[in-house]
């Protein structure tokens, strides 16, 4: 017996991008960290630009997931979306500061 596989493609966007977001969080949950960021990543990338409240929520399990990674996001899009208590973190994790991680968190 055959299994049709979905085209993922023939959903709208959002679909999808609703879809990456929870599948990126599943994978992040399972400590998949590779798979969650590129889910993650893709979920941003594709999300509507006006969107500013879900590109927010995408960011909000993508950075630490980056950082756990080895990746640091801007500070520029930090601000944008107003995540500024990620900028300390990535700054303590980025310098070894200990005692700015032990401070802010």
């Amino acid at each position: 017996m055959q299994q049709n596989a979905i085209d993922l493609n023939s959903y709208p966007k959002s679909v999808l991008v609703t879809y990456k977001y929870f599948a990126g969080r599943m994978a992040l949950y399972s400590m998949n960290y590779k798979e969650a960021e590129e889910l993650l990543s893709e979920a941003f990338n594709n999300c509507y630009g006006k969107a500013l409240r879900n590109k927010r929520l995408i960011l909000r399990y993508l950075v630490p997931v980056e950082l756990l990674m080895g990746g640091y996001c801007s500070e520029a899009i930090l601000e944008k979306y107003k995540l500024k208590e990620y900028i300390h973190l990535i700054e303590s994790v980025k310098t070894g500061n200990l005692r700015l991680f032990n401070e802010k968190f």
